[in-house]
């Protein structure tokens, strides 16, 4: 899981993250920039509404490694992390 990308169909990406966790994460692997408190909401506003309600148990461990994916995509792209 340290490549650039997880595995979307994981079956071994842990179950329990949450939000906040997941968005740690992501910074993490960026090693850990400084976003705006903007910037920070809109990807935990994101991480939060991301899994699909109900979800079945098999998809546990896929979407939320498929969200780990895209927060790291999204924060690569954010605006506070381009440079002039």
């Amino acid at each position: 899981m340290r490549g650039p990308s997880i595995d979307g169909s994981s079956r071994t990406y842990d179950i329990t993250e949450t939000p906040t966790q997941a968005l740690d994460a992501a910074l993490s692997f960026w090693g850990s920039p400084t976003i705006s408190p903007e910037t920070h909401q809109a990807l935990l506003d994101f991480a939060s509404s991301a899994l699909p309600d109900p979800i079945f148990s098999w998809q546990l461990s896929p979407l939320r490694a498929q969200r780990q994916n895209a927060l790291r995509h999204l924060l690569a792209t954010c605006p506070d992390l381009q440079t002039s």
